[in-house]
């Protein structure tokens, strides 16, 4: 955040090894229509690294000017700056709802906090790899271990977003009504059925 003057970081700036870097993208499977975004790019490492490994378009987000600054150069000092993109922003209010798959080296709270504005702002099927910090209780599809640093084992976490199917609907079928409810929460849906002439029936 900032506070008009000076820039307040919410996370410390820390350096993502090359080899973190590698297997995040691998775990993305990232192709050439991706547009990737990092959430908290630092010095641009994991943009430039997919727009050049995998041609795809790469935007960068960092509430620091002077990372932002050191993006713009690493990237054309990789000549690939006419296919990235570095945006000095707060994530909070940032645009990224065109991404197809997303980066995150951020800290536990800042996951949570942004959490809903992943599922509110992503369309369903955007990739998502965060470095080492989870969702809480939104379970990844797949986790990789990173090796172990000196605080301890680091792991890399992937997730698909899902559609959501949270709804009433209604219908007819052979002269009935029928209402269906489903509810949801992340991956998990759970519902009920029920009919003019039927008690309410879960699935």
């Amino acid at each position: 955040m900032s506070d008009g003057k000076n820039t307040i970081l919410d996370v410390p700036y820390v350096q993502t090894e090359s080899y973190i870097v590698q297997e995040m993208l691998s775990l993305l499977d990232l192709q050439g229509s991706d547009v990737l975004y990092d959430l908290g790019c630092g010095d641009g490492r994991i943009v430039i690294e997919a727009v050049k490994k995998k041609g795809v378009r790469g935007v960068g987000i960092d509430i620091d000017p002077r990372r932002i600054a050191e993006s713009r150069a690493n990237a054309n000092a990789a000549r690939v700056d006419d296919r990235t993109l570095f945006l000095q922003q707060d994530l909070f209010i940032s645009d990224f709802g065109d991404a197809t798959a997303l980066t995150l080296f951020l800290l536990p709270e800042l996951n949570l906090r942004l959490r809903p504005k992943l599922f509110r702002d992503l369309k369903p099927g955007t990739r998502i790899v965060s470095h080492n910090f989870n969702m809480g209780d939104w379970e990844p599809d797949r986790t990789a271990f990173a090796g172990v640093w000196e605080d301890g084992p680091r792991y890399i976490y992937f997730w698909v977003l899902p559609a959501n199917i949270s709804g009433r609907w209604q219908g007819s079928y052979k002269n009935d009504e029928w209402m269906l409810t489903i509810r949801q929460r992340f991956r998990r849906s759970m519902g009920a059925c029920s009919s003019t002439d039927r008690p309410s029936s879960p699935f």
